[in-house]
């Protein structure tokens, strides 16, 4: 598991990545995509902008991260799940 000043982060199941944010009102929110490639990607590319958002508030960080699984993450198929 992947942890920040604003989340954690985990790869289960082969092609789910969970995330749990710290400034949130749901437990967790999980990406289930039709490939384990995808999960892959999608992890990878979340971590390397994780460590760009490093020297920042934890708010800003968050509404950051939530700017890039907007926009960043479009092209990849996924469906979410909230809990």
């Amino acid at each position: 598991m992947y942890m920040n000043a604003f989340m954690g982060m985990e790869f289960v199941e082969g092609n789910v990545v969970v995330l749990h944010f710290l400034h949130s009102m749901d437990l967790a929110e999980e990406y289930v995509f039709e490939t384990e490639r995808d999960a892959t990607r999608f992890y990878m590319s979340c971590l390397g902008f994780c460590e760009e958002l490093a020297e920042y508030p934890p708010l800003i960080q968050t509404r950051q991260f939530r700017k890039f699984l907007k926009n960043e993450c479009g092209h990849l198929k996924y469906r979410v799940n909230v809990y």
